[in-house]
């Protein structure tokens, strides 16, 4: 067995060890190994896989007190030790998909022995699994606890989370993936070697009942996990990759986070076959009305989905999945050639108990029993308790159960939500114990009540939730219990023997489709409403919730005799809603009230509360109907040991047989819909701890008509008596209380039919005070709440101290406890200290739902920085002042950006110091503050969850420090104030190693005047003086930094502007339209260092400033002018530069000749110098510096022009355009000669050149040769040339001592 692990992560490899017999034929083996490469091997391949345990650990319902030989891993052990033998042992892979814990017994270990092994985790470790993952509940009893028991157990090595991270680090808390390499037996004999690649899967949210995974394990999504695990395992060689997911089958496209998405991972590419749990159903199933084969590519008779294997194997050890993969293995390549999916069920008779696991409770086994036999209450005589044909009428044990959930509804509402007082209360409930496990398996409970006859009521590990319900989803969801019923009206083919030939022989139906014969566990029964079933159509759904036509079998509907409509509001209680089918899906979301109460306890308490007023049995209210013609018949079947019961109800026509345990009969409906029931009442205690003040007594009345009777009396009174038309009235669902003794309650219908209810009371005591409770209380709750002795001081022994409070008179109390740390505890009691009584002293622990508040210690107004704990090795602090936050400059920002609670947009978030030491000690620096100023600070963690409040106030000990006004590089003033402050408060500003002084003004204000010039980035200081007792206090000094003017600068400005200013102006002018005080500088050209004088000038009625220079700037002179707030902010700036003045004419160098290609001219610095000859334009911005005779040289290259012709030149710089200069070419050199006509084939050019000294010479060229000619003393010239072309274009001029004049070109006529 080998362990890599890389950072953040554990990848874990198993190799299957050799015997010594086979390294000894290791060579024998390599050459087969050789030998099946080069041949197509074939494999078959087999995973088994459990789920959902829960604790189940052997034939025994610690529950129920009963056997369950259907189920238990003692024999999910056996029947996969008898599905491996089937196969070579290599070729079998083991899984479990999680979800161990989480029933009766784990629970109870866990809170009474919390350090002890489960027996479950240990029965784990002895099946021999290659792999398992962890459901949803083994995160139930908090992290440090399934570390322990997956560490002492030895577990941990085959865990596998691959979607779990630790929040803080990001590392895998568990094994990342898993890939097993198997030397696997092939159909021939020979070894292949198989790499199987795991990844485990958790529902990604956790659990929250006992503990917050928040800022502990983060999850990621089931899919985007899968889909990078699978390609990693790819990576790794894997060539089957199984998807280990606590998962349900869900839908086609899951949201995010979803919790069923196995459906959704068969289609990743990289994933050969998902093992899935979570739901308790069974895939593959033969149930082809399962909602699964809904979903698309779902093979009825394969199983596949979108060609992939998945098995779900229920829970509590009912069954096994099993996948068979034939492998064809070739070349080191492995590929599925075939692939097939089973569930094995756990039966009595073909499974025997492990025995060795079957004992692992050991000592604990008695324990277990003895909570099943606890007794709650007493049945009356000759009474039973039961559901033996609970879906043919209303019953006693259906009605229990509703009861007691709506008694847990209404007292939650009045005690806790006010907000839905007037809602109407209902309940919904299905059966848990209908003859599922045997004959025996239903509710019969007389004598006596135990903890065990609640199991058969009520399984274990379900939670009781509270949702809102309107009347259409109502209706809705009871379309799909009346679905359970046969239609009047069409023949169906039954494949159940008994029922077939009973329907043959008698000619009727059964009462019930055949489905739903067996099976009611989708079988809601409502209370606190009233409802008839119409069975003369076709059903609405099916047994799985599926929607299979628009028929409505809900004829009627009614609210204590009034119709319910589509928006009217219930308050529903029922167990949680974890599989919402197509007719109750929406209600899910509709919680009022959550939490990790159990149905069962909850029914408990009811059931404890009626055995004080002696009578358990409820009164059938009989709200529900199934609407049959008078005359008709049908088939039923009830346990052969209900026969008597059965023939004393009004449905009993006619016994047919007996068959394996159950009586068939006739039975008919009573037709009557004469309202003859009197209203059903619901009364509990609303305190039932003993007390010595008044409470309220909760009732709760329905009726299939309108109640106008609810009243109420102290004593025990029947219905004949004559004084209940004088007894008081129940209002707003509740009476006072204020003494032991019965209470009777009266209530009658619009019909006259009336019901008694007496409940008795028994906890006013005068020698004690009652317990006090407690609500969960968290490291972030502002106080502490919870019941006591209404009017009794309450004391709280904390971490932090001890603390008293008083309870209210209506019993609750709230207060304001110090934050407390999480991992503390807080214990707390009652006291009555007039009469010297006390109660018992109640412990509730301190749970983490965020950081731990921090500690600070005194702020004072001389000191930068907020110092104090952390109280937390998972926290960092952040301030609140005013609209700024300060946090670290080390992640702080998007740490506050992420929180949900405290974060504002419209805070501005400034980065700051953060140290810490090892101890917890903090520093958070930030600008030191005013006394009095109030500061607001918080820890974070590092999931931005926030800790509590924590405030404190600004200590005075020195003067305030000074606020300093924003200053700039071009000032010589800094203005500012004391906070607080008064005159004659002495002012001391350090620039550099010079020292200035000035007083306050009488509103603390001061302004300091100086030489020097100030520099960008260079830090003033200014500190406050005054004198106390004698003795001089100087306040912490307050830095400002000097800002670039520049970053004020705005040249588009439109409200501040400086006209344009030359080396030839006189004045600095521009508009201020903000400001009447203008601030100028005017910062010398090219200075190494920032120097400026300035000036402050006044605006005129047009808000126009003006500044007269005394002399003309330099060029390159910036000019800075500059406004302020009024309470001397600066609000804005602008510059300009001085530019050039007017460029004068330019200057030519030396006259221009025609013999000339370019034109010199001497003109200022940065200009543009533009030369017109007619048409054509010559520019240039070039020129060259001549520091003999201080002067700029622009030179512009043109072609030779005639002697005359006149020239333009102009300069222009960035402020306007030069006077033209205006010249001619003077004649140096022949201009253009006379040339004759020259026709085609000629060979001489001939005419006439000026001839203006002797060495005037005469040349034409055609294309790249020249020719010279002759010219005569006249200046008439001959050239000689090769014969002419017509359109041959001839260039022809003269050139002198001067140089080459002008030429003329022409063309060649024809």
């Amino acid at each position: 067995m080998e362990k890599r692990k890389g950072k953040g992560k554990k990848i874990f490899c198993l190799i299957t060890t050799f015997t010594a017999a086979a390294v000894l034929l290791g060579v024998a083996n390599l050459r087969t190994a050789t030998a099946a490469e080069q041949k197509t091997q074939t494999v078959e391949m087999r995973i088994i896989g459990t789920t959902d345990i829960h604790g189940q650990l052997n034939s025994t319902n610690y529950e129920s007190n009963e056997d369950y030989s259907s189920g238990g891993l003692a024999r999910v052990f056996d029947l996969i030790q008898k599905t491996k033998a089937e196969l070579p042992k290599e070729n079998t892979v083991t899984l479990d998909v999680g979800d161990t814990l989480f029933d009766y017994t784990t629970e109870y270990i866990y809170s009474k022995y919390y350090n002890e092994m489960q027996p479950i985790y240990k029965a784990m470790a002895k099946v021999g699994y290659d792999a398992i993952t962890l459901g949803n509940h083994d995160f139930d009893y908090g992290y440090e606890y399934i570390l322990n028991q997956l560490n002492g157990t030895g577990l941990m090595d085959i865990t596998v989370v691959s979607n779990l991270t630790d929040s803080k680090n990001g590392e895998y808390p568990f094994h990342e993936n898993m890939l097993l390499t198997r030397k696997m037996k092939t159909k021939s004999g020979e070894t292949v070697e198989v790499k199987i690649g795991i990844i485990g899967q958790t529902i990604p949210t956790l659990t929250g009942k006992t503990h917050s995974y928040v800022g502990i394990l983060k999850g990621e999504d089931m899919i985007t996990n899968a889909e990078t695990q699978a390609a990693k395992l790819k990576e790794m060689g894997a060539d089957i990759v199984i998807a280990l997911s606590h998962t349900g089958i869900g839908p086609e496209s899951p949201e995010p986070n979803f919790k069923n998405v196995a459906y959704a991972l068969t289609k990743i590419d990289d994933i050969d076959v998902v093992v899935c749990g979570h739901e308790h159903n069974v895939f593959p199933t033969t149930d082809m009305t399962s909602p699964y084969y809904k979903l698309p590519n779902v093979d009825k008779k394969t199983y596949l989905m979108n060609g992939k294997n998945v098995i779900m194997a229920g829970s509590r050890g009912s069954a096994i999945g099993v996948v068979d993969l034939t492998l064809e293995v070739k070349g080191g390549k492995v590929k599925i050639a075939d692939r097939s999916s089973e569930i094995r069920k756990v039966t009595n008779q073909n499974t025997k108990e492990n025995k060795e696991i079957a004992s692992l409770f050991g000592s604990w086994n008695d324990e277990l029993m003895a909570y099943s036999t606890d007794v709650i209450g007493k049945v009356e005589k000759e009474t039973i308790i039961h559901n033996y044909y609970g879906l043919l009428g209303d019953n006693t044990a259906i009605q229990l159960l509703n009861n007691a959930k709506m008694y847990y509804a209404m007292d939650y509402v009045i005690k806790n939500a006010p907000a839905y007082k007037d809602y109407p209360i209902i309940a919904a409930s299905t059966y848990d114990s209908y003859g599922t496990e045997s004959i025996d398996d239903f509710v019969t409970i007389k004598d006596e009540i135990t903890e065990a006859d609640l199991a058969k009521l009520q399984s274990y590990n379900n939670y009781l939730y509270l949702y809102t319900i309107t009347g259409k989803q109502l209706k809705e969801w009871l379309e799909w219990s009346a679905s359970a019923y046969e239609t009047i009206l069409f023949n169906n083919n039954w494949s159940n023997k008994t029922i077939s030939k009973l329907m043959e022989e008698t000619g009727l139906k059964s009462l019930l489709r055949e489905e739903w014969l067996n099976d009611w566990s989708s079988f809601y029964i409502f209370d606190g409403i009233d409802y008839v079933i119409n069975p003369t159509v076709e059903p609405r759904y099916d047994i799985s919730g599926n929607k299979i036509s628009v028929n409505e079998r809900i004829k009627s509907l009614t609210y204590n005799g009034k119709k319910v409509t589509d928006n009217m509001k219930f308050i529903i209680a029922t167990n949680k809603i974890t599989k919402p089918v197509a007719a109750n899906r929406g209600v899910e979301t509709q919680i009022v009230y959550k939490s990790f109460n159990r149905s069962q306890a909850i029914l408990a308490d009811y059931v404890e509360q009626l055995s004080k007023s002696g009578s358990i049995l409820p009164k059938v209210d009989y709200n529900w109907k199934v609407d049959f013609p008078a005359s008709y018949k049908f088939l039923i079947k009830t346990p052969a040991y209900a026969h008597e019961l059965f023939k004393e109800t009004p449905w009993f026509e006619k016994y047919l047989t007996e068959e394996d345990g159950y009586r068939y009969y006739i039975a008919s409906y009573p037709k009557s819909y004469k309202d003859e029931e009197g209203p059903s009442i619901i009364a509990i205690a609303g305190v039932t701890n003993p007390t010595g003040s008044p409470y309220e007594v909760e009732v709760y009345a329905t009726d299939e008509s309108e109640i106008t009777q609810l009243r109420y009396m102290k004593g025990d009174y029947d219905l004949d008596y004559s004084g209940w038309v004088t007894a008081r009235k129940v209002t707003n669902r509740t009476f006072t209380v204020w003494e032991n003794g019965t209470y009777s309650i009266f209530a009658e219908d619009a019909h006259g039919n009336k019901t008694i209810k007496k409940i008795v009371i028994d906890n006013f005591r005068d020698d004690l005070l009652g317990r006090p409770t407690a609500e969960s209380y968290t490291n972030r709750k502002s106080s502490i709440k919870g019941t006591g002795e209404p009017g009794a001081t309450i004391v709280f022994e904390a971490y932090t101290g001890e603390y008293k409070g008083e309870i209210g008179k209506n019993g609750k109390y709230a207060y304001p406890l110090p934050s407390q740390p999480s991992g503390s505890s807080v214990t707390f009691y009652v006291i009555d200290e007039k009469n010297g009584l006390e109660s018992e002293r109640v412990t509730v622990p301190v749970k983490r739902t965020g950081p731990n508040q921090p500690s600070v210690n005194p702020i004072y107004n001389n000191a930068p920085y907020i110092t104090g704990n952390l109280n937390d090795d998972d926290a960092t602090v952040i301030a609140i002042i005013d609209d700024t936050v300060y946090v670290t400059s080390e992640g702080g920002k998007e740490l506050f950006e992420a929180n949900t609670e405290i974060y504002d947009p419209s805070y501005t978030i400034v980065k700051t110091k953060f140290e810490t030491t090892a101890s917890g000690y903090y520093a958070l620096y930030i600008p030191k503050l005013e006394a009095g100023k109030s500061v607001t600070i918080y820890n974070l963690d590092h999931v931005s969850r926030n800790s509590r409040v924590k405030t404190a106030k600004v200590i005075e000990v020195v003067p305030n420090a000074p606020q300093l006004y924003e200053i700039s590089n071009i000032e010589r003033t800094l203005t500012g104030y004391v906070p607080s402050g008064k005159a004659n408060y002495d002012m001391t500003l350090k620039i550099g190693d010079k020292t200035y002084t000035t007083k306050t003004d009488k509103e603390g204000k001061f302004t300091f005047q100086f030489r020097d010039q100030l520099q960008a980035g260079q830090v003033l200081s200014v500190t406050t003086t005054d004198y106390k007792n004698g003795s001089a206090r100087t306040s912490y000094p307050t830095e400002i930094v000097v800002k670039d003017i520049e970053s004020y600068v705005k040249t588009n400005s439109t409200t501040l502007t400086i006209d344009n200013i030359t080396t030839k102006s006189y004045l600095v002018a521009g508009n201020s339209f903000d400001n009447q005080t203008v601030y100028l500088a005017i910062v010398k050209p090219e200075s190494t260092t920032f120097t400026n004088s300035l000036y402050l000038l006044e605006t005129d009625s047009f808000g126009r400033y003006k500044y007269r220079l005394e002399d003309k700037l330099e060029l390159g002179t910036k000019i800075y002018v500059m406004v302020r707030f009024a309470d001397g902010k600066i609000l804005t700036a602008n510059k300009a530069e001085v530019l050039p003045g007017r460029p004068e004419p330019p200057v030519l160098v030396k006259e221009v000749t025609n013999a000339d290609k370019q034109v010199q001219v001497i003109a200022n610095k940065d200009c543009e110098i533009t030369l017109k000859i007619g048409k054509k334009t010559y520019v240039t911005s070039e020129y060259m510096y001549e520091e003999e005779n201080d002067r700029y040289i622009y030179t512009l290259e043109i072609d030779r022009e005639i002697s005359g012709t006149e020239m333009n030149i102009t300069a222009t710089n960035v402020t306007g355009t030069s006077d033209p200069l205006t010249a001619k070419f003077v004649k140096a050199a022949p201009d253009q000669p006379q040339v004759n006509t020259i026709a085609a084939g000629a060979k001489k050019i001939t005419g006439k050149v000026e001839l203006l000294d002797n060495e005037t010479k005469i040349y034409a060229q055609i294309g790249k040769k020249a020719y010279e000619g002759t010219i005569s003393k006249k200046g008439n010239f001959e050239i000689e040339i090769p014969k002419a072309k017509a359109g041959d274009k001839i260039k022809v001029w003269g050139t002198n001592k001067a140089g080459r004049g002008p030429l003329l070109q022409v063309v060649v006529e024809k």
